[in-house]
């Protein structure tokens, strides 16, 4: 099987400090298909690296918003 590997994809996804899982989830793909487009192992369908980059914003935006609730929460301490 020849693979036609995107290392952009999987840098992208390490530079921004993600995993796959969620960004599988908001692109409504199963964790191993989201793999086997990473490795190589599927094409990319039309339009996926623009889905990816919307994706890619998308986690990290729900990520920060998490860090910051469970800051607040942190710092009003034990009752």
């Amino acid at each position: 099987m020849r693979r036609t590997f995107d290392k952009s994809l999987k840098v992208e996804l390490a530079r921004r400090g993600l995993t796959q899982a969620p960004v599988a989830e908001v692109l409504g793909v199963s964790p191993t298909t989201f793999r086997c487009y990473i490795l190589g192992y599927r094409p990319l369908p039309s339009g996926f690296r623009q889905r990816f980059d919307a994706a890619l914003d998308l986690v990290e935006r729900a990520e920060r918003a998490a860090d910051e609730a469970r800051r607040k929460v942190l710092a009003g301490g034990l009752p």
